[in-house]
């Protein structure tokens, strides 16, 4: 049997990568009905970077969701390295306590998306 929809939402959202999930998300929790809208089936890989800022880890948190992301295949990064085509190279560290997360697309966007879902 089909699920039916609510005659009406408070938001409609097109587009559930992580930044429309983790909206969906936030309106979610705050007892709001969203529609979210997405073209591709879920898992889907994106060709994009991996890296999730250390600002970002804070959403995370806000979201619920920390503990789903380390679960899943990630890396904790705790320095960006930049490199030049001459060779120079500059390691910066994260300030102390803080971290960022190496993830796939294919499996950061997913957990975005399916916590939007819940």
């Amino acid at each position: 049997m089909a699920k039916r929809l609510p005659a009406a939402f408070d938001a409609i959202i097109v587009g559930g990568g992580p930044g429309g999930s983790a909206c969906a998300r936030f309106l979610g929790m705050l007892g709001r009905k969203v529609l979210l809208l997405e073209k591709a089936k879920f898992p889907r890989d994106k060709t994009c970077g991996d890296g999730i800022s250390g600002k970002s880890t804070r959403l995370l948190k806000d979201l619920g969701i920390t503990e789903n992301i380390e679960a899943k295949q990630h890396g904790r990064i705790k320095s960006v390295i930049f490199s030049s085509p001459k060779g120079d190279v500059i390691d910066i560290p994260v300030p102390e306590g803080a971290y960022g997360y190496c993830s796939p697309r294919l499996v950061f966007d997913n957990v975005v998306f399916q916590a939007a879902k819940a």
